[in-house]
């Protein structure tokens, strides 16, 4: 990856917005502007080692890492060694109060300057900036949004192969259902599959909705067991070399009915209809995600289809633009995306389908190659 290329542009988003510097968290925007591994792979809080003060800062001429002592021992040998890095800052782990980062922030001269964060960057450092240093924090969430949004061909091929494993996963998994296998069970294989194929890990918490005509009203009250007349809807994805894939078919256990045919094609209808919409140019995600919803609107199930069409993917799993209402940002090549529309009747199923498209410049290119039909398992 070429990261001085991309903190250069960073940079020149500087002058542009009337800024001196601009921080960034610790998660896949380091990952992605400096190739500093992202902290942590967990869904619970670490409030120790002053780790809110680790972070990045990018200013015209200097590129500065933060990290606490306990923590920079894991990758320091990593990045001392990344010659787009000017400084590495390690600050003791009691320094709960950021002595350190302030510190050093008045060394570069920032005090009663005009900074850009993300909304990543902790509310109590934004405060400590504004109340110790008299800094003016500024929302930069757009510039870094539009600089992840279009991805290089290096991105590219990371992500073909995190669909890939997300396609050998399901293709591996399918073979092991049956009437009497716990849902827990299956997560668990396809967690263990993710390692086997090559991945890091799994993108998000694993999702399997079973479904059938005694499960509850809402979307997560479904069966513990797979039993005949079940549908399984499967929502999973991997993270290959910091890049993420996001997976989504429905497999029915036992023949089903032909209202259930129906809708899985309604969803092929809607999912290729917003898939021909991904070209350059021409659309904002707002667009894309109203007329592929509406062929599934005009067939009465409007309030069946309760969430977007899709998302940006790439280093995380949900990322700008978006395939939803109130995104204006225009679609362009390079950027890649989930089309995964999906229809909920409570007590009877729920259905879905979702691939990653890369949007070409002569047109989109689905990266998965598992079939599209509604899978059945007698």
């Amino acid at each position: 990856m070429d990261y001085k290329r991309r903190l250069k542009k960073l940079r020149d988003s500087l002058i542009d917005h009337s800024l001196v510097g601009i921080l960034i968290s610790t998660d896949a925007n380091w990952e992605y502007f400096a190739g500093i591994p992202r902290l942590g792979n967990g869904n619970t809080k670490q409030r120790q080692n002053s780790l809110e003060y680790a972070g990045l800062l990018v200013t015209e001429k200097e590129t500065i890492v933060f990290l606490p002592r306990l923590t920079s021992l894991g990758i320091i040998k990593d990045i001392e060694n990344h010659s787009w890095l000017t400084k590495i800052v390690i600050f003791d782990d009691w320094d709960i109060a950021g002595k350190t980062f302030t510190d050093e922030l008045k060394g570069l001269s920032l005090k009663n300057k005009r900074i850009g964060v993300i909304q990543d960057v902790s509310s109590s450092v934004v405060l400590k900036l504004r109340d110790e240093l008299n800094i003016s924090c500024v929302n930069v969430d757009h510039i870094v949004q539009d600089l992840r949004s279009k991805k290089e061909p290096a991105e590219i091929d990371k992500m073909r192969k995190a669909s890939a494993i997300a396609d050998a996963i399901f293709d591996d998994i399918f073979r092991q259902l049956a009437v009497g296998v716990s849902i827990s069970e299956i997560k668990a294989e396809i967690d263990r599959l993710c390692l086997v194929h090559g991945a890091k890990m799994t993108s998000f918490p694993t999702t399997i909705l079973n479904h059938g005509p005694n499960s509850g009203e809402w979307v997560d009250n479904n069966y513990h067991v797979i039993e005949k007349g079940h549908l399984l809807a499967f929502d999973y994805g991997v993270v290959y070399d910091g890049y993420c894939s996001d997976f989504g078919r429905t497999i029915s256990i036992g023949t089903p009915d032909d209202r259930l045919v129906e809708i899985h094609e309604l969803l092929q209808a809607a999912q290729a209809k917003g898939i021909e919409l991904l070209r350059p140019k021409l659309f904002s995600g707002e667009q894309v995600n109203l007329q592929a919803r509406k062929i599934i609107d005009d067939k009465g199930y409007k309030d069946n289809f309760f969430h977007r069409l899709g998302h940006g993917i790439g280093l995380d799993v949900h990322e700008r633009p978006f395939l939803a209402d109130g995104e204006k940002m225009i679609i362009e090549s390079g950027m890649l995306f989930t089309v995964e529309p999906s229809i909920f009747i409570p007590q009877k199923c729920l259905i879905r389908l979702e691939d990653v498209v890369l949007v070409g410049e002569k047109g989109p290119e689905i990266l998965n190659k598992t079939s599209k039909e509604l899978f059945v398992i007698d």
